[in-house]
């Protein structure tokens, strides 16, 4: 800029230029303007006084990009190869301006930023969409460096490439830039249209923002993910494509569609690439159709690299809206819970084409399930009645089930369980629906702790049903199930972090813990933890202390089936065998000698294994006290 002012005045009297701005004759004149007198508003003022800082990127990117232009065409052989759109200069500053300053963040006054992110954000596409690039690690490479920072995992940065790095990438073709610009004037053309349409729709990340183009708000956030940019990117296809045969019924279709599958489909940066292309192709054959009787016709249309599954709910959704209109704004009001996210699959699964079964069915699960998964519950209510219909949970390895957690595993084990379309009534949709079927929506944990409480068959889920710390313990909410009698509850996702045995576990929390019981002469009732797989977890008795040795009882479970109270002695003086013989003969306990210098018995239930320790605790307290009387009398 400075060069070219110089080019310009290079050969004035600067000496008579000065006369003419301080003198009568002044060729400069300055209006002092009463904004209020006019009506003018007062944002007029800030923009105008925005102006009056050093320059920012945008502002050195939008003197540089004509420069720019200028030096490609001067080095072309023949006519120009690169023309600017007619009034560019003049749209940049006026009502593509006035559309950014609508949708600016709130947080100061400039618009600058959210410039640079749409002229970033529309180069990746117009990049990732160019089909003369082959998806290679290079394509990958210049797609990735137009990801916001937040992406690229770097936090309070604003992305900036340098002139240098726009200028090497080659991508303001002529092309590119009709394509911006085209974009930009159907924005502003649109824009009332667009901010009454989305307004109250919640199919998108940040969710209905009243009054404003809520696709456009993320697509120049600072939050920007792969997902705003696809969702911006389908929207603008749809404007152009459509122009001013724009229909409000079909628009929202075509977004709502484009929506589940973007947000259903993994989106690594090749992903990315393929899903622009993928909805470049699809827009240019709907150019005559709306998207739901385009599904509907092209039932084998290959989708990819759109999620399969989600493609197949898409089309069976359209065939269900088509049959019966009825049904579009119920499965609305379903695809737009936050955790959902257009994947309802299992509502339709378990409504079999029933209207009135859906909404039931979705009413129950949307104050089921939150932003995250279930809505959190310290007790495990769904999962202990889900658990009380059947075993519903999935193997992560030959020995390793886990429940689901609160993140995409409902999602992804449940909700896509296809057992009521196979008649596998026990799979998880199956188990779910049974569930759903016994709650109303109005008494949703009421119902599931009556089912809960009436839970008693006697297999290993009645310990996590009538004990909620079995899964409050399962940090990760994975258990290691070698069979039905060796269940350990993990801490983290391995054997080698610290585990618990679920029914010794359960047996310490029912009766130790609280300490209701008279288990003198033993002083203390800790529990000790397993870290490896050779180490048994169990609870314990300890603090006994008979002829000077300390005598401890723990509390097995084994893979017989079989609960274990083992007796023996910690740090023996003596003769290990011959005192815990003793002990035994002179109590009375009925206890038989075994492995490790134990003295054991068994019993089948948790009950037995119950009375049978309260009965051997009172026959050592009656020892100590004979013992007491014997030691008095001498």
């Amino acid at each position: 800029m400075i060069e070219e002012i110089e080019n310009i005045f290079v050969n004035i009297d600067f000496k008579k230029a000065f006369k003419y701005l301080t003198g009568e004759q002044c060729l400069l004149v300055f209006d002092v303007i009463d904004l209020g007198y006019y009506n003018l508003p007062d944002e007029l003022y800030i923009k105008m006084n925005g102006r009056g800082k050093p320059l920012t990127y945008f502002e050195k990117f939008k003197a540089w990009l004509p420069d720019y232009i200028n030096d490609v065409n001067r080095k072309a052989d023949e006519k120009p190869i690169i023309v600017l759109p007619d009034n560019w200069s003049i749209s940049l500053d006026t009502k593509w301006l006035d559309l950014f300053w609508k949708y600016k963040d709130d947080s100061d006054y400039i618009v600058d930023q959210e410039y640079m992110r749409f002229f970033n954000g529309m180069i990746q596409l117009l990049i990732s969409a160019d089909k003369s690039y082959t998806i290679d690690d290079e394509l990958k490479t210049k797609v990735k460096l137009f990801n916001n920072p937040k992406e690229s995992q770097e936090k309070n940065r604003e992305l900036e490439l340098s002139l240098e790095q726009y200028e090497m990438l080659e991508c303001f073709s002529e092309s590119n830039i009709m394509e911006i610009s085209k974009v930009l004037d159907i924005l502003c053309l649109k824009d009332a249209v667009l901010s009454a349409w989305l307004k109250n729709l919640t199919f998108f990340t940040s969710g209905g923002v009243s009054n404003r183009n809520t696709i456009l708000v993320d697509f120049i956030s600072g939050e920007i993910t792969y997902a705003d940019r696809l969702r911006f990117f389908a929207m603008y296809k749809y404007l152009l494509l459509k122009g001013d045969n724009l229909n409000e019924i079909d628009f929202k279709r075509w977004l709502r569609i484009l929506s589940n599958l973007i947000v259903n489909s993994l989106l690594s940066e090749e992903n990315y690439i393929k899903i622009v292309r993928k909805i470049d192709e699809i827009t240019a054959q709907i150019i005559d159709k709306e998207i739901l009787s385009f599904l509907i016709s092209h039932p084998n249309l290959d989708l990819l690299p759109f999620d399969s599954f989600q493609t197949n709910e898409e089309i069976r959704k359209a065939k269900i809206i088509i049959d019966n209109p009825e049904w579009e704004i119920e499965i609305i009001m379903a695809e737009s819970h936050p955790y959902f996210k257009g994947q309802i699959f299992f509502l339709l699964e378990m409504a079999n084409n029933d209207l009135s079964k859906f909404i039931g069915y979705r009413d129950k699960a949307i104050k089921t399930f939150c932003d995250n998964g279930l809505v959190e519950d310290k007790n495990f209510f769904v999962h202990r009645a889900l658990l009380s219909k059947g075993d519903y949970l999935f193997d992560l390895t030959s020995e390793r089930k886990g429940f689901c957690k609160n993140n995409s595993e409902w999602r992804d084990k449940v909700f896509k369980d296809f057992s009521i379309s196979q008649n596998r009534p026990n799979g998880r949709i199956g188990l779910l629906k049974e569930l759903l079927d016994e709650i109303s929506k109005d008494n949703i944990y009421g119902d599931l702790k009556r089912i809960v409480d009436n839970f008693n068959y006697p297999d290993w889920r009645l310990c996590f049903i009538k004990n909620p710390s079995s899964l409050e313990v399962c940090g990760e909410k994975i258990i290691n199930f070698s069979s039905e009698n060796e269940i350990y509850l993990l801490s983290k996702s391995q054997m080698n972090s610290t585990h618990r045995e679920l029914r010794s576990w359960c047996f310490f929390k029912e009766f130790l813990e609280q300490g209701n019981n008279n288990y003198d002469p033993f002083k203390r009732r800790p529990w000790y933890f397993g870290s490896s797989n050779y180490d048994k977890p169990c609870a314990v008795l300890d603090g006994f202390c008979h002829q000077g040795e300390n005598f401890k009882i723990d509390i097995h479970f084994s893979k017989e089936g079989n609960y274990i109270i083992s007796l023996f002695i910690h740090e023996a003086k003596g003769n290990d065998i011959e005192l815990l013989s003793n002990l035994n003969e002179f109590a009375n306990l009925n206890m038989i000698p075994g492995t490790n210098n134990r003295f054991f018995c068994l019993c089948k239930n948790i009950q037995e294994a119950h009375d049978q320790l309260i009965q051997i605790c009172g026959k050592l307290r009656q020892l100590n006290t004979d013992e007491k009387k014997v030691l008095e009398e001498k």
